[in-house]
């Protein structure tokens, strides 16, 4: 017992924190979800570790058995989709065997156990200084590990008398070492902590000069493009590597669940085989661009806009970052003189500041999320209403972004946008028979580019795409040479060519390269450089930008329901449940709420798991009698005897008469006769006379030692209460 417990001191806690800080990468229901799978897997593989019969594969089984019989429920053509949707049980799960591994290493491995603690207390020690990432709970929990592993180097060598079991000695001071950690956890942080920014910016510097004195002895420039991540080239490579580094941070607001686009740099010429931006001039595009979309959807639905557009904020925090660049979603909405924490300018299509923005920078930023998958949003964007200038001074009168955009220079803005993202496109007639054969009844601009994103989405992603062969130098080359040619790429691939086949259809586009980041609302989000990525962009007039994403893999999940929808879903459910589940607009979750109450329970999923496991727990049962009675004929006669003998014993022990230490078995015969005044059993002399003397076995002493088995379960199963026992020991060995 003490041995299980000394590992799930370690075992434990690591799973805790392997938990904690991996749950925001989970997409699970809730985060407790998380935390009770991995615990409960970390809790099965202790019990097998440490089991001593074979009654320790029940529990295992009994979860494998209600899996199965859960998947089984679903019809064959769901099952894949159902074990993508609950892939998150499967990591929940590696995260608990995980823990255990590492547990089973660290407290079974005195090398180990040392490597890991100082492994530990670095990183706790890092964190606090540079990521500041772990919560209170993780801080505690790894100082208990590392309390735990200097409490068990003082047993080792701390030369005592008394009793120097190591592991014991642990397990027995374990509450104090918990009381510490729960201390340590409640105690209050100081109000300001110690800020060791200044420390991170100057090391900072020292990696950047390195870096560009690297890159000037080498006598080139950085492969920004040689891995996956953002870059300000738009150059394309035959091969990306993949590169984990932590870039930013990223927290958005809890109703702004989905993707999200960070733009970065903007491109507006292509030459064939490489991005250039010239347009670099300082300007307001993107307070214009933002300015439109809210008066196409105030002047296409005035009375209903939260259908279309729902605005949110987004916190970024810089990590291992050095640019110039500053990151925001489309349809921002700039306040003051930039955004909250940080001052910039645009200059052509891109957010920069006058300064390089490194470890630190810190900034909020407002924007529009748009209902892309909505039908009705789909229909705006297929049919919008114009804008008139009624509906540009409402909107004008209430924001402070807009002061400066006036209607009657809103046509000169459109026609910018066309003179630079519009400029003249040559296609191949094989390219242009193509297009008309995809695009033959499409009559609307965005009927047109959801059909291009369609069919380029279709095609094959690759990191490894070989280089672009030296005879193509032109955008038709290029055209003709993925569609038809390589067709496969990565992103950039894709993104140049629904550019040119939009702009070939006389609809102004660009290239962006930024970071495309999965969001889950109230949680900050490491983003890394492999989430660097390449998307299009193009103006629908009377609307304003609207993103694309033609690379294969990448779409659009953001949906959420209309006031109409909501309303109807209300209307169906009953007062009891309205005020049960009372939700704000804001709060309303389109994904579950209208789930719970449409589809009535399916007790199916009660009685076939329930089937399921008592079939398991009869089949188990079953052969392990088989494997048990096959082995036990196997054995020798005297180990025969010994084997029932052990089993007497125990039921003796369940009798309330176990043997005392220090005890022959002849003592123990007769105590047992004098309390249960019942003859002595004849197993025990014969027991003694096998165990402690030369004399071989009896000839009737197997078959004795059975027939007071039965008494013995005879027994058992008449005394009050103990049925239960005498069918435990009945089905174990």
């Amino acid at each position: 017992m003490s041995h299980c417990l000394h590992d799930l001191l370690y075992m434990t806690p690591i799973c805790l924190i392997a938990t904690s800080l991996l749950k925001p990468y989970i997409n699970a229901p809730k985060d407790a979800f998380v935390f009770l799978i991995a615990l409960f897997v970390l809790g099965i593989l202790t019990l097998l570790k440490h089991g001593k019969t074979r009654l320790k594969f029940i529990v295992p089984g009994v979860a494998l058995a209600v899996a199965a019989a859960v998947l089984l429920i679903r019809m064959p053509e769901n099952r894949i989709e159902y074990l993508w949707e609950h892939l998150w049980i499967a990591y929940s799960a590696g995260i608990g065997l995980g823990a255990f591994l590492l547990g089973w290493l660290w407290a079974g491995n005195a090398v180990a156990r040392r490597i890991l603690t100082v492994a530990m207390l670095g990183g706790l020690i890092s964190d606090m200084i540079l990521w500041q990432v772990s919560t209170k709970s993780v801080v505690a929990l790894g100082l208990f590990l590392v309390v735990s592993e200097l409490a068990e180097e003082v047993q080792r060598y701390w030369k005592k008398s008394g009793y120097p079991e190591r592991k014991k000695h642990l397990v027995s001071i374990a509450p104090f070492l918990l009381l510490m950690a729960v201390l340590v956890f409640y105690i209050p942080s100081p109000e300001k902590p110690v800020d060791w920014t200044f420390v991170i910016k100057a090391a900072q510097k020292v990696s950047s000069f390195v870096r560009s004195h690297t890159v000037w002895l080498h006598n080139g420039e950085e492969n920004y493009e040689a891995v996956i991540g953002f870059s300000d080239h738009g150059t394309f490579t035959d091969s990306l590597g993949d590169s984990q580094k932590e870039i930013m941070y990223l927290t958005v607001e809890n109703k702004a669940d989905g993707e999200i686009y960070l733009s970065g740099k903007t491109f507006d010429t292509f030459n064939g085989r490489s991005w250039s931006e010239t347009y670099s001039e300082d300007n307001t595009d993107r307070a214009w661009d933002t300015m439109e979309l809210l008066c196409a959807v105030d002047s296409f639905d005035f009375a209903n806009t939260k259908d279309y557009i729902r605005r949110s904020k987004a916190r970024i925090r810089y990590r291992d970052f050095y640019t110039n660049y500053c990151f925001a979603p489309p349809k921002a909405v700039p306040e003051g003189e930039g955004y909250d924490g940080i001052v910039y300018r645009q200059r052509g299509g891109n957010l920069m500041s006058d300064r390089k923005l490194g470890y630190g920078t810190e900034y909020a930023v407002s924007y529009y999320i748009l209902n892309r998958d909505h039908d009705r949003f789909k229909e705006f964007l297929t049919n919008p209403a114009p804008i008139e200038e009624k509906n540009w001074n409402r909107i004008k009168n209430q924001y402070s972004f807009t002061s400066g955009l006036n209607f009657e220079d809103y046509p000169k803005y459109q026609e910018k946008m066309k003179q630079i993202y519009l400029p003249e496109t040559k296609i191949s007639d094989k390219a242009d028979a193509y297009l008309k054969d995809l695009l033959k009844d499409a009559d609307t601009d965005y009927d047109k580019l959801s059909r291009i994103e369609a069919a380029l989405s279709e095609m094959t992603y690759t990191w490894q795409p070989g280089e672009i062969p030296a005879e193509v130098d032109s955008e038709e080359e290029y055209l003709d040479y993925f569609l038809f040619d390589k067709k496969e790429g990565y992103c950039v691939h894709y993104a140049t060519a629904f550019v040119l086949m939009a702009r070939s259809q006389g609809i102004p586009a660009r290239m962006v390269q930024g970071f495309r980041v999965n969001a889950k609302g109230g949680v900050t989000l490491s983003v890394k450089s492999d989430t660097g990525h390449a998307w299009a962009e193009a103006y629908l007039e009377g609307i304003g930008w609207i993103t694309f994403d033609p690379t294969p893999g990448e779409r659009h999940n953001l949906y959420w329901l209309s006031a109409e929808e909501r309303s109807q879903y209300a209307s169906s459910s009953n007062d009891k449940a309205k005020n049960k589940n009372e939700k704000t607009e804001d709060e309303w979750n389109p994904e579950t709420e209208p789930k719970k109450e449409s589809k009535p329970f399916d007790f199916r999923f009660v009685y076939i798991p329930l089937a399921a496991v008592v079939l398991f727990v009869l089949l188990f049962f079953v052969f392990d009698r088989i494997i048990r009675a096959t082995a036990f004929k196997r054995l020798p006669d005297e180990e025969k005897f010994l084997s029932v003998c052990r089993k007497n014993f125990r039921i003796l022990a369940a009798l309330g008469y176990p043997m005392e230490q220090g005890e022959t078995p002849a003592e123990f015969a007769k105590r047992v006769a004098d309390k249960s005044e019942a003859e002595e059993y004849a197993f025990i002399k014969e027991y003694e006379r096998v165990c402690y003397s030369d004399k071989g076995l009896s000839g009737n002493a197997l078959d004795t030692a059975f027939g007071d088995r039965e008494l013995l379960y005879r027994t058992i199963r008449k005394k009050k209460g103990k049925f239960l026992t005498y069918l435990l020991l009945k089905l174990s060995r």
